[in-house]
């Protein structure tokens, strides 16, 4: 999907049915200055994605897991921050937890609309 997103390839695809000529310009990939925000690292998934994140996409990663201090989010190649500042931050957000009491409501229609 975040392929998908940040190459535009629907818009892509949707001007090159049109016949018309394509400016590639217009659907270059992210900017590296936008990170991409993971809130809650579950183990299973943080190297891959920040992997994929920083090697494919050049995005810096930003983390919020209130169970991780910094040094261990730098050490696995992000930036902590809190909840808030990643979602104004990041272009794209990932969630990786399984679902608690403590998480549950994490993510609502303010989080969305940020």
């Amino acid at each position: 999907m975040m392929l998908t997103l940040s190459k535009h390839i629907v818009e892509a695809n949707r001007q090159a049915r049109t016949g018309q000529p394509i400016d590639r310009g217009t659907y270059i990939g992210p900017r590296a200055e936008r990170p991409h925000g993971l809130a809650y690292w579950h183990r299973q998934c943080r190297r891959p994605v920040t992997a994929i994140c920083t090697a494919a996409f050049n995005m810096r990663v930003l983390a919020y897991d209130p169970l991780l201090t910094a040094e261990q989010i730098q050490s696995r190649g992000a930036e902590k921050v809190e909840l808030d500042e990643l979602l104004a931050q990041s272009d794209y957000v990932s969630v990786h937890c399984p679902l608690t009491k403590q998480n549950r409501k994490m993510m609502g229609a303010a989080q969305f609309a940020a």
